[in-house]
């Protein structure tokens, strides 16, 4: 009797044991223990804690009726009534807002965020408090989803931003992702049959499946997304104290204060029913004083109790085995996440590092295209200085051989009158006059295009033209250009409709461009290897502050080889000589502030572009 005494003694002090610790257990911790002196501090010196919920994420977080709800929320709330912290919420219409409003440090704090490497750059991150794996949603009518295979060939909804829209670009890199703005949106499109397929939380599908009451999707059982989603608190990057303080609030909350949270919005309802570490702590107490009438009563079981008592110790240190096993799993799968998250941003960086090759490729070529029109500008700019000094030099002699010639032919017709009027003309006289005559017809004709070629070399050089600005109209410059050569081609030329046709510009400049274009067609275009009705189109283009010239010829073109080289000074495909097209290189590049492309085609003859820049155009 000794003995069984004992033993219902020992029953009873367990049970007052079991008891006060059971009540001790549910009592809130005092804040002093488990923030700092310098975090309290730090909290009251902040006063207000400004945190951005997703408004379309329920039932972690959503705005219904203009209040915001859910499971972060109530975490908020009990931080509130424990903690000395106030939370003042801020609405962003997007989850893409928020983050936006995270890198500008303009909010403190998300309350509901995964944790990624791109994210971390910019904001530090709490324990994970709350855990929901993803799943497939597909719709009824949808035949089941047996492996990856059929899996990526299916266009999949993932909402824009989230962490698993970028888990499934960096798992399935040719998988279709549909990006769709909330939930809603894409189990609406799911259902209207405009994607495949969704990918989503758990928590997130049970929500709005049953409140949208969708009845034609249903969760997808055979295949599986192995990404879990570990919702943390996550703040900004320049407050480090933030997170440690809020991490530590979110341990200390009681295991029953977090039961009863999730149960509220995942669907278990804990209205009326017990503590549940009261209703342990009876169920043990019931248990224990049950063994204890057991033992009184059959005290020759003893030693099958003891076996099951040992028998429980080892499903009991099995069980932890497994959990170990488990947790070092996780922690694997999470590690590859993570390095596959990372092996996204190398490549990432990678195209970006491209992106930027190619602009300085680009920036490279740019600045080859300058040096090069530098020289050429140059180039030019010495030619004209050297053909103006030359021509200089040349004019006077030759104007003093054309007058010369001039008076030799007038003593020559004086000198054959007055033989033939004083002597009978023979043969060797005749012979000698025309002879005579030939000769000055030689000279002459030299002598004049020997004047063309100097004035042709003149007006190499662009300071000779005259650089006054005036008003003129630019139809009536081409008129004029046009009517020396009427006897050589026919012309046609067209205007856009809204060009105001009257410029404030250099004209001798504008006279000299087209000038030389129509010289140039007809001396080269048209030579004698030409056969055909010769014609020149002009079509002028208005732009804001710039004018497109088109000139056309159906002349007989430039050959491919030779097409580069007819821009270089002196240079010219007709045997007679001429210059080429380096004059109107020169206005444009000294005068007009243009560029000239060229289009050869020995069908249909010659193509010129030129481009007129900072043209000043004078509306009437």
């Amino acid at each position: 009797m000794n003995l069984k005494m004992k033993i219902f003694r020992g029953i009873v002090l367990l049970l007052l044991l079991f008891g006060i610790g059971a009540i001790s257990f549910g009592e809130t911790n005092d804040y002093d223990s488990i923030l700092t002196p310098d975090e309290i501090s730090w909290l009251r010196v902040q006063q207000v804690i400004t945190v951005a919920p997703d408004l379309n994420y329920a039932p972690i977080e959503f705005e219904e009726n203009g209040d915001v709800k859910g499971i972060a929320m109530d975490y908020l709330h009990w931080m509130e009534a424990h903690y000395p912290i106030k939370f003042d919420v801020v609405k962003y219409p997007t989850w893409q807002a928020q983050l936006e409003a995270m890198k500008a440090e303009q909010i403190d704090m998300l309350s509901g965020a995964a944790k990624t490497p791109e994210r971390s750059v910019y904001m530090n991150f709490t324990d994970a408090y709350i855990s929901s794996p993803n799943v497939i949603l597909r719709r009824k009518d949808h035949s089941a989803i047996t492996s990856e295979d059929e899996f990526m060939k299916l266009k999949v909804a993932a909402i824009k931003g989230y962490a698993v829209e970028e888990f499934l670009r960096v798992r399935y890199i040719n998988l279709n992702v549909v990006k769709v703005k909330n939930v809603e949106e894409g189990l609406v499109k799911l259902s209207n049959g405009d994607v495949d397929a969704m990918v989503v939380e758990s928590y997130l599908a049970s929500y709005y499946v049953t409140n949208l009451k969708m009845s034609n999707i249903s969760l997808e059982e055979y295949y599986k997304v192995d990404f879990p989603l570990n919702l943390c608190m996550a703040t900004r990057k320049n407050a480090p104290e933030l997170a440690v303080i809020i991490d530590k609030m979110i341990k200390s909350m009681p295991e029953q204060d977090r039961l009863t949270i999730e149960r509220r919005w995942i669907g278990i309802s804990t209205e009326n029913s017990l503590s549940r570490t009261l209703l342990y702590g009876f169920s043990v107490g019931i248990g224990i004083l049950l063994a204890a009438l057991v033992l009184i009563v059959l005290w020759n079981r003893t030693l099958k109790g003891r076996v099951e008592e040992k028998t429980q110790a080892l499903s009991k240190l099995n069980a932890e085995l497994e959990q170990k096993v488990e947790r070092r799993t996780h922690l694997l799968s999470e590690t590859n996440k993570q390095l596959e998250f990372s092996m996204y941003t190398l490549q990432r960086r990678d195209e970006e590092l491209q992106i930027l090759n190619h602009d300085l490729e680009e920036s490279l070529e740019a600045l080859q295209t300058s040096q090069k029109k530098v020289i050429e500008m140059e180039k030019v700019a010495a030619l004209g200085k050297l053909v103006a000094t030359v021509a200089h030099e040349i004019t006077t002699p030759l104007g003093n051989c054309i007058m010369m010639t001039s008076f030799e032919w007038d003593k020559h017709l004086e000198y054959r009158n007055y033989y033939h009027h004083y002597h009978q003309m023979d043969e060797v006289a005749e012979e000698y006059f025309s002879a005579i005559e030939s000769t000055h017809e030689i000279l002459r004709s030299s002598l004049e295009r020997l004047t063309l070629i100097v004035n042709r070399f003149k007006s190499l050089a662009v300071q000779n033209l005259d650089q006054h600005l005036e008003t003129f109209d630019v139809v009536d410059v081409i008129e004029l250009s046009m009517l020396q050569y009427r006897q050589y081609t026919s012309f046609e030329w067209t205007v856009s409709p809204e060009m105001p046709m009257r410029i404030n510009g250099i004209k001798s400049a504008y006279e000299e461009l087209f000038s030389n274009l129509i010289s140039n067609s007809v001396m080269h275009g048209f030579n004698d290897d030409f056969t055909g009705q010769a014609h020149i189109a002009v079509n002028l283009e208005h732009h804001p502050n710039g004018l497109v010239i088109e000139f056309k010829d159906n002349g007989i073109g430039v050959s491919n080889e030779l097409i580069g080289k007819v821009t270089e000074p002196l240079f010219s495909t007709n045997r007679s000589g001429g210059i080429g097209f380096n004059i109107i290189m020169n206005i444009l590049s000294h005068t007009l502030d243009g560029e000239m492309a060229l289009d050869n085609n020995t069908e249909t003859g010659l193509r010129i572009v030129i481009m007129l820049k900072n043209v000043k155009w004078v509306n009437d």
